[in-house]
Order: structure tokens, then C-alpha cells, then sequence
């Protein structure tokens, strides 16, 4: 991944030309130094981080160096302050643990499946050394034997899978760093239930299996399924791995994996026990009394601003310093910073608890406001948004917080013509929805992630217009954008609004259709409001198709109102059947007690299906016709309809497979009520697809 600290290999000599400093203006970014903002700088590197994130270059100069002349201190003024520095109490890091998900446990319920949940938390004391006989040991032994119980923590129990996801977060306090150890245990819920019950969810012979063995364990005894004991000095925690399960015992050693984010944190001294500062925009840190020395680490700006906000102001600073440099050395700046800056805001970003997103949006703001004064290579304003995206596609930024707080900077501060030039913006928004409409497709089943998505794209176009400011309305609203805007519109809808959106297209082409090659059906439709009942008189139908090898058809009708969740108590009704009749009277009357509500939401309709009879297959359709219930006389108002005049309907067949409704419905396996629904319509089209001439 790149980022804004890595250097490319080798630059085109355009870009390396076009960095040219304009001198006269590089007074305008010397602003004069924030009096706090040294503080922030000095405890890093007096209190580094307890693991391995080591800084990206170590500086042994750092704590004097650079502070020292990037915020033009005197010496003796910066020596009072290191001082100070030292006194400051030590800082209190925890282990934020995220339990993400597993894969390919065992199956410990007679049904084949589990209910798993996780016990986790810190075990001290722990001094053996790694592939040890005493870690094995230790690895067999469970949480509840290894670790008090107010210090255990517990997942969801997540019912009947072998996958499981759980997606949550943990903040794990230890003492020592050097002899502590991360303990997770996972366990099948076992309920108490009756041998019918389990009899019931017999699929095979290793189920009767299960029912014997669990018949010789106490009732109501969770089933171990694996654990996973990790020191904490060994855990590398920029990135997240999966990690198997291991036994307590040599039986069934493959259990499968289980997927682990660690991350060490700064726990804020003087909040409420076990909480964790954050790293979100807009939470700072909250200054709380102490009863003498040591002082506390909260500086006067870090009680008065949030954490990502110093940050800011910390790198705009460094910046600054960077390009006075290169200015008193007559050279231009590549938009790089020095390894000793790096540092800095390495170890200021995680003693802070920033994530790696909030750095990126750090750099992005500080670099686009710099391109406003300087010219330098706009690549470095990629190099922030690919890291950004990266996170994002990865996974890492769930929490709607961060995403608001990205798109509420961008348009005051980096959607402006002289930050960003309109081709940059224009590249920007391009490969943006290009990315949205590949995560888009590849989520296209999950309803949460498509209305995130949804969101995201809602608050994209106002950052990029920018209230006028940035991209005009025709470069937004491009072909990829409308076709993404309507993909996300019907991936975030629930299935009930994507049915009722089907039977709404439904209508539009029953409106369009003139045509009566598939024949017609005729009814007076009218509702009474004081009755609450709707009233159906089904006169005729003409011109079917002969669908029986006599050459005539046997046809009825089927009545139904659409959408069935809006009418579920309401069975479907049928007409008699017509013996070798292609132009039948049936002059049939049928009442429907339903209130005026529901027939006015949109989608609502009567659907009138005609089939021919077959009395040793199954029944083939003649076409379908929609009235559309809001047209219905008498639903509108309060008064009683008069004179109900005739309603005449051409008959028409349902598309092809390739409705994206249906398409998206049929996805989501999980709802019976979306799959019922798939698959009466597929029969439908399945049907009308053999008639002759389809």
C-alpha cells in the first residue's frame, strides 16, 4: 500500500520539474508555532509503545533535534520542557482485541452445526517461552481455569453454523507485557432439550452419534471446540491473520480457524474503568484530577482538542518546517516528509490511539491545503486517498463515525478549486465510482453493506459539488453514477420494498400495454369505505390462446391481491373453470374484507391471472393482468362509489430471468419469504416462456 512516507522508485521528469517552491509565499505557511503544541510532541518518544509497532526509522536525536528547530524554540527552553516531560506519569496501554470470525469448526449438535461463542481475556504470569512444553500446557487449559471471571469476556452466541461472525471488540488490560498471554476460548452452547426435539434435527448417523454421546455428559454442558493462546510480546499487530484452533486433546485436531485483530492502545488515565480512549474526530481527551505527582499526560491542548486535531496542526507544523528546509537549500520540496518527522508523528498517532484512517485524513487535509500556496506533484494528494481507500476496502472502516467525519472535512476544506484543480476532481470522482461500483457488486447480496454504500454515495456527491465549489452537476451525474445510484437503491431496500417495488413495474407495464394478442379480461372493481370491503365483479375474458392440442383451452381465473405481506390473512380466489371456451362469461362476483390503507400504498393491485385447466399436468398460463387498487372507485374518499364503470385489461406475460429485482431477491438465500416469492414468479415466466410463438 502506499502511502504518504513512502517514496516511488523513480518520478517522470515532468513531475520532477513541476515541484518548484513559489518562494514569496512560504512566509504564509510560517505561521507562528502553537505554544502547545511541543507538548505533544515530547512524551513520544519518552514513552514508546510496549510492542513491536516500532517507529518506521529510529532517531536517536529525535526528543532534541527536530522539535528544537521545527517549532524555533530556544535551548534553554526546550531543555525545561524535556524536563518537564519526564515527570509526566507513565502511560496505561491496553490490548483491543477484535474478534472477527471463524471458519470450519466443529459440528458438535445433533443437527451437524454448533452455536458457538468465545471466552477471552489477559492470563499474567505467564514466563514460559514459545513452542515450550509448559506453553502446550497452558494452551490445553481453559479460560475459566486460567483467568478470574471479572476479568473474562464474552461474545454473542451465534445459532447453528459452522461460520461464524461475530465482529466484536474487546479492551483487554495487562500489567506486564513480558510475561502475559492472550487466551481465547471457544464453546458450543449446549440448551437442554428433549430427545424429540433432537430426533427432530437428525440428518445422519453421526447425529444419533451426538445424541449417544451427549446422553453420557451432564445437561446443559457447553462442548469445547478450540482455543488460541498467543503471547503478547510475540503479536504483530498491524495486520489481522487467522489463527487455528487448537485442541485440548488429540482427538479431532483440525477445528478449524479463528479471525484476530490485535492493536495495543493508550488507555486515558482518569476515565471510567475499562474504557479505552478513541481516536474518532470530535472526542477528545478529558482532563481528570489527581492527588499529587506524578502530573497527568494530558496537555493543555489535548484537554481543550480532539486528538486528530492536533495531529493536524502537528503535521501542517512539520510540514512547514520541511519546506523552510529545502527553501534555505534552494531546492524544491517533493512532497516527502524526513524520516525524523515520520517518527514523530508515528509515535504521536499511537500513543494518541489514532487509526491508520484518521493519519490518511490528516495528510490529505494538511497536503491539500499546502497545494493551495505551493506546487508540487498532485500524486502526493493520491497517495492519503489510496491508503484511505485501502482501509476501506479491507474492511477497517465500520463505524459510521469515521466515515461521517471524512465526508464533513472534504467539502469545506479540500473540495475548492485552487485545493484540488477540476481534472484532479474529475479523476478523483471517476476512479471513486469505479471502486464503489465494484465493492457494490461484490456486496450485492448484503443489505447492510449496500446501504452503507448508499450512504456513501449520497455524501460523495455532496463533497464533490462542494455547495458550487467543486465538480458542476453534468460531470457528477455521469452514466456510471446513475447506474450505481440505481443498483444502490435496490440492493439497500429490504425485500418487502423490492416486491412491492416489482408488482410497482408491473403496473407501469400493464399501463403501457395496448396490444390484446394474449387476450383480455374484463371487471368492475369498486370498494365500500363504511363496509371496509372491496368488491370484484369478474365479467369475461376474450381472445385466449388456444393452449390445449384441441385447439381450444379450459380456462379460469385466479384473484389474488398483491403484495401478499400487505394482504396475508386474504387466500387467493378462483373462478369456475370453462370447458373449450377461448372467449368465457363468467359474470362472477367476489368480496374482499380489507381496509382502505394498504390498498393505497404503492404496488397494491388486484392480479388477475388466467390459466387453462389441465387435469393431468399442471396448468398453463394464458397471461396475467394488474389493476392497480388505487384507481379503485371508492378508496379515494369517504363516500360511497356510484355507477362502477368497466375495466378492460390486456393480458401480458412476466419478463425474462433477467429482472434485477428478482436477480437480487433470488440472492438472498436466508429469506424464505424473498424465496417464495422468486419462486412463483420464475414458475410464471418458466410458463410463459413455453407457450407457442415465446
Amino acid at each position: 500500500m502506499a502511502t504518504l512516507f513512502s517514496r516511488p522508485q523513480r518520478r517522470p521528469p515532468l513531475l520532477r520539474q513541476a515541484i518548484k517552491i513559489r518562494r514569496h509565499r512560504v512566509r504564509d505557511l510560517q505561521d507562528p508555532r502553537p505554544p502547545r503544541a511541543q507538548e505533544e510532541v515530547s512524551p513520544a518518544p519518552s514513552h514508546p509503545p510496549p510492542c513491536s509497532l516500532a517507529a518506521p526509522t529510529p532517531c536517536p536525536q529525535l526528543p532534541t533535534l527536530l522539535p528544537h528547530q521545527a517549532f524555533r524554540m530556544d535551548p534553554e527552553e526546550h531543555q525545561q520542557m524535556l524536563k518537564c516531560v519526564q515527570q509526566l506519569e507513565k502511560p496505561v496501554f491496553c490490548l483491543k482485541a477484535t474478534v472477527k470470525q471463524a471458519k470450519g469448526i466443529l459440528g458438535k449438535d445433533v443437527s451437524g452445526f454448533s452455536d458457538p461463542y468465545c471466552l477471552l481475556g489477559i492470563e499474567q504470569g505467564m514466563t514460559v517461552s514459545g513452542g515450550s512444553p509448559g506453553l502446550r500446557r497452558r494452551q490445553k487449559a481453559v479460560v475459566r481455569h486460567t483467568i478470574p471471571e471479572e476479568e473474562t469476556h464474552r461474545t454473542q452466541v451465534i445459532t447453528q453454523t459452522l461460520n461464524p461472525v461475530w465482529d466484536e471488540t474487546f479492551i483487554l488490560e495487562f500489567e506486564d507485557i513480558s510475561n502475559a498471554s492472550f487466551h481465547l476460548d471457544m464453546w458450543d452452547m449446549d440448551t437442554v432439550e428433549s430427545v424429540r426435539q433432537k430426533l427432530g434435527e437428525l440428518t445422519d448417523l453421526h447425529g444419533l452419534r451426538r445424541i449417544f454421546k451427549e446422553a453420557r455428559k451432564d445437561k446443559g454442558q457447553d462442548d469445547f471446540l478450540g482455543n488460541v493462546v498467543l503471547r503478547l510480546q510475540d503479536l504483530r499487530c498491524r495486520e489481522d491473520h487467522w489463527y487455528p484452533l487448537e485442541p485440548c486433546t488429540d482427538t479431532y485436531p483440525d477445528r478449524g480457524q479463528c479471525h484476530l485483530q490485535f492493536q495495543f492502545i493508550h488507555k486515558r488515565v482518569g476515565g471510567p474503568a475499562g474504557w479505552a480512549g478513541g481516536a474518532a474526530p470530535g472526542v477528545g481527551s478529558s482532563a481528570h484530577s489527581h492527588a499529587g505527582p506524578p502530573p497527568q499526560r494530558a496537555t493543555k491542548a489535548s484537554r481543550s482538542q480532539p486528538s486528530y486535531t492536533v495531529h493536524l496542526h502537528l503535521l501542517q507544523q512539520l510540514v512547514s518546517h520541511e519546506v523552510t528546509q529545502h527553501q534555505a537549500g534552494s531546492t524544491s520540496w517533493d512532497g516527502l516528509l524526513s524520516s525524523q518527522a515520520a517518527t514523530i508523528l508515528f509515535l504521536h498517532a499511537t500513543q494518541k490511539d489514532l487509526s491508520d484512517f484518521h493519519r490518511s485524513l490528516a495528510q490529505w487535509l494538511a497536503y491539500s491545503r499546502l497545494y493551495q500556496t505551493l506546487e508540487f506533484p498532485s500524486s502526493c494528494l493520491l497517495f492519503p486517498i489510496t491508503s484511505i481507500e485501502y482501509q476501506w476496502i479491507q474492511g477497517r472502516l465500520k463505524a459510521e463515525q469515521s466515515i461521517l467525519a471524512f465526508f464533513s472535512v472534504l467539502p469545506s476544506c479540500v473540495l475548492h478549486p485552487s485545493a484540488c484543480p477540476p481534472s484532479l476532481l474529475s479523476l478523483l470522482w471517476t476512479h471513486t465510482l469505479t471502486v464503489l461500483a465494484e465493492v457494490a457488486a461484490s456486496q450485492r447480496s448484503c443489505l447492510l453493506a449496500s446501504s452503507r454504500l448508499k450512504f456513501a454515495l449520497q455524501n460523495l456527491e455532496i463533497c464533490f459539488y462542494a455547495e458550487g465549489c467543486g465538480l458542476p452537476p453534468e460531470a457528477l451525474h455521469t452514466a456510471t453514477f446513475q447506474a450505481l445510484q440505481r443498483d444502490l437503491e435496490l440492493q439497500a431496500a429490504s425485500s418487502r420494498e423490492l416486491v412491492n417495488r416489482y408488482f410497482c413495474c408491473r403496473l407501469q407495464q400493464q399501463a403501457a400495454t395496448t396490444s390484446e394478442e394474449l387476450g383480455a379480461v374484463t371487471v368492475k372493481a369498486s370498494y365500500s369505505p363504511s363496509e371496509q370491503k372491496l368488491r370484484v365483479e369478474l365479467l369475461s375474458a376474450s381472445n385466449l390462446l388456444p393452449l390445449d392440442s384441441n385447439g381450444s383451452s379450459d380456462p379460469f381465473v385466479q384473484l389474488t391481491l398483491e403484495p401478499r405481506h400487505e394482504f396475508p390473512e386474504l387466500a387467493p380466489r378462483e373462478t369456475q373453470k370453462h370447458k373449450k371456451d377461448l372467449h368465457p362469461l363468467f359474470d362472477e362476483t367476489f368480496e374482499f374484507l380489507v381496509p382502505a390503507e394498504p390498498c393505497q400504498k404503492d404496488g397494491a393491485c388486484l392480479l388477475l391471472t388466467v390459466l387453462d385447466h389441465d387435469t393431468l399436468g399442471t396448468d398453463d398460463l394464458e397471461g396475467e393482468a394488474f389493476l392497480p387498487l388505487r384507481s379503485v372507485p371508492g378508496l379515494a374518499g369517504t363516500e360511497e362509489p356510484g355507477e362502477v364503470p368497466q375495466t378492460r385489461l390486456p393480458l401480458t406475460y412476466p419478463g425474462p430471468d433477467g429482472d434485477p429485482i428478482l436477480q437480487l431477491l433470488e440472492s438472498r438465500k436466508g429469506d424464505r419469504e424473498a424465496q417464495a416469492f422468486v419462486r412463483l414468479r420464475r414458475q410464471r415466466a418458466k410458463q410463459a416462456s413455453q407457450q407457442p410463438g415465446r
